[in-house]
């Protein structure tokens, strides 16, 4: 999962790359979701070793209502950090790490508290918009 800066969206897909994906978000120059919104903060993430398992996870988050969705990033980072600098640093955007991750992150209706969104990836994808 991903948010902004003031937490009023989450960001919810999959990726094979999860590094190679929040670069993405921090760097895109395109018009996007994601861009519009500002969402470049990872605040969670889950580890998958089937593509099917993720996806899966993915669409189920994505049916939960947004309290459900706070306390699961809760569960993994209390505190809302940014677990992309913790696990990456700045970086340059060199991709070095090639997991495949589950990457939760969209639901674009701006609310008091963080959302979530679809990531669309080359390799493993899922998502279809709300």
């Amino acid at each position: 999962m991903m948010t902004n800066r003031s937490r009023t969206v989450l960001y919810t897909g999959v990726t094979n790359s999860l590094e190679r994906r929040i670069w993405f978000h921090r760097n895109n120059t395109m018009k996007s979701f994601t861009k519009t919104y500002k969402v470049d903060r990872l605040v969670y993430y889950a580890q998958f070793d089937a593509p099917s398992d993720a996806i899966a996870r993915e669409k189920e988050i994505k049916g939960w209502r947004r309290e459900k969705k706070n306390q699961l990033v809760q569960t993994l980072n209390p505190k809302w950090r940014d677990l992309g600098l913790e696990l990456f640093g700045t970086g340059s955007g060199k991709v070095t790490r090639r997991e495949p991750l589950l990457q939760i992150v969209r639901f674009h209706q701006p609310v008091a508290g963080p959302a979530i969104h679809a990531a669309h990836d080359t390799g493993v994808t899922a998502g279809r918009q709300r």
